[in-house]
């Protein structure tokens, strides 16, 4: 999020993505009005697009989204296999007082298992993961 407020007129949401894999990296990075963003205060789910974050009960999340030049499309849940850890309340990013973050390592570890497609091609995923909030 850049200007969360809106208070400079710039106000953004952005959607970050990239794959490794052995043809090479694929990545997008793309920014949203903030009219397609929307987040709950009381858990993990978060809208930018039509890319969400959803949480589905203690220790469980669904990633799902797309590029919008389509490269990349992912379906993936997240399981908590570690404790969360809290790293960061408020901590200042900006020069601004509403430039804050903090930042919950909510899964420092976590089994992912889903879908990603790169290109066309598929990837099965079932693999060790991190995920974590601010």
């Amino acid at each position: 999020m850049a200007d969360p407020a809106d208070l400079l007129g710039s106000g953004q949401a952005r959607m970050v993505a990239a794959a490794y894999t052995s043809a090479g990296v694929v990545s997008a990075v793309e920014d949203y009005p903030l009219s397609t963003f929307s987040a709950s205060a009381d858990a993990a789910d978060v809208t930018i697009g039509a890319n969400t974050i959803a949480a589905y009960g203690a220790g469980t999340e669904r990633v799902m989204g797309a590029s919008q030049d389509g490269r990349l499309s992912w379906d993936l849940v997240f399981t908590q296999r570690a404790t969360p850890w809290f790293a960061a309340d408020g901590m200042p990013v900006g020069h601004l007082p509403w430039e804050a973050m903090s930042w919950l390592v909510y899964m420092p570890r976590a089994r992912v298992t889903g879908s990603l497609i790169v290109d066309g091609q598929t990837y099965d995923v079932d693999a060790p993961g991190y995920h974590d909030h601010n």
